[in-house]
C-alpha cells in the first residue's frame, strides 16, 4: 500500500470526525458547525430568544426574526427577474417563479399529476383518499379544502348580505342572490309591496326544499 493511500484513508476519517463532531444531547443529530447545534437543540427545549421590538412576538431562529419583522416594515428585498414583483421572503420569490418556468415538482403519488406548490398537490391528493381534516369548531361539519371550511363557518358568524329592496339577511352572497332574482321578478311582474314578495319568496324556498 502506498502512503497515499494512508493519507487518503486518514483524510477520509478525518471528514466523518469533523461531520459528527458537535452531537445534540437529544437525538442523533450531529454538525461539524458549533454554532448550528444550540439553533438545532432550541427544537427540543422550545427557547425562543429572539423577540420581535415591535409586537413582542418571540422565535427560535434570528433569521425567523428578521423575516418577521419584514411585515411591520413592508420591506421586499426579494425580487422577480422575469416581472416586477417583490417579495419579503425568499421562499415566496421562489414559488413565485415558477409562474414565469412552468416548474411543477410535486407530484400526486397516486395519479402522478404535477403541481407548482406543495399545498395544491395535497388538495388534490384528498380527492383520492377522501381525506377531511378541515372540521368546524361549531358543529360537525368537516371538508377536504380551507377554502370550503371558511366558507362554512360564515354560517356561523351571523347574517351579513343585507337585501336592498328589504329587511332580508343572507349568510352567503349567492343566497342574496337567488333571492334578489326571485323577489325583482316578482315585484316587476306584479303589484306586490316587498313584504307580499317575501311571502312568494318563503313559499318558493319552501316548495324547492320538499323537491
Amino acid at each position: 500500500m502506498l502512503l497515499t493511500d494512508y493519507v487518503s484513508f486518514d483524510a477520509g476519517d478525518q471528514d466523518v470526525a469533523d461531520r459528527n463532531r458537535f452531537k445534540c444531547q437529544y437525538c442523533t443529530y450531529t454538525t461539524p458547525y458549533r454554532s448550528k447545534l444550540p439553533v438545532h437543540e432550541r427544537v427540543h427545549t422550545g427557547e425562543q430568544p429572539y423577540q420581535c421590538s415591535i409586537c413582542a412576538k418571540v422565535f427560535s431562529r434570528k433569521d425567523n426574526l428578521n423575516e418577521h419583522l419584514r411585515l411591520h416594515t413592508g420591506e421586499k428585498p426579494f425580487a422577480c427577474e422575469h416581472c416586477e414583483r417583490k417579495f419579503s421572503h425568499k421562499s415566496d420569490l421562489t414559488k413565485h417563479r415558477r409562474c414565469h418556468t412552468g416548474e411543477k415538482p410535486y407530484g400526486c403519488p397516486i395519479c402522478h399529476k404535477m403541481f407548482a406548490h406543495k399545498g395544491n398537490m395535497l388538495d388534490h391528493q384528498r380527492t383520492h383518499t377522501g381525506e377531511r381534516p378541515f372540521r368546524c369548531t361549531f358543529c360537525a361539519y368537516s371538508c377536504g379544502y380551507k377554502r370550503d371550511l371558511n366558507r362554512h363557518i360564515q354560517t356561523h358568524m351571523g347574517e351579513k348580505y343585507a337585501c336592498v329592496q328589504c329587511p332580508k339577511m343572507f349568510s352567503r352572497p349567492h343566497l342574496l342572490r337567488q333571492h334578489e332574482n326571485l323577489h325583482h321578478a316578482m315585484m316587476l311582474n306584479s303589484d306586490m309591496t316587498p313584504q307580499q314578495s317575501l311571502v312568494g319568496d318563503y313559499e318558493h324556498l319552501q316548495q324547492s326544499s320538499a323537491l
